[in-house]
């Protein structure tokens, strides 16, 4: 079975001061050499995009069933797609316009 688990957020309603402590609070939920990446995105709104994405993964997968998946279980393994041993195959695409 596919599920398709989607959000759509417009990041234009916040201003980086009020999203910063959420958006270090997902950064903490990260693997180490994932969150150095993502840091390291200098528009703050392409930086949320891609938490959000994350964060929708771990909903998806809590909704699915896996309520022990955790993010920092994530393997982001250079030019290969996400994966997390022992749970469901998944993928992430992101799309925004700034």
């Amino acid at each position: 079975m596919i599920n398709v688990h989607y959000t759509q957020a417009n990041l234009e309603l916040f201003s980086r001061t009020d999203l910063e402590p959420v958006t270090a609070a997902w950064l903490a939920e990260l693997p180490e050499p994932k969150r150095s990446q993502i840091e390291r995105i200098r528009v703050f709104q392409v930086r949320l995009c891609s938490l959000l994405g994350l964060q929708l993964l771990k909903t998806a997968m809590h909704s699915a069933g896996h309520g022990e998946f955790s993010l920092s279980r994530v393997l982001f393994e250079k030019n290969r797609k996400p994966s997390c041993t022992g749970f469901s195959d998944f993928n992430i695409f992101l799309s925004h316009e700034l």
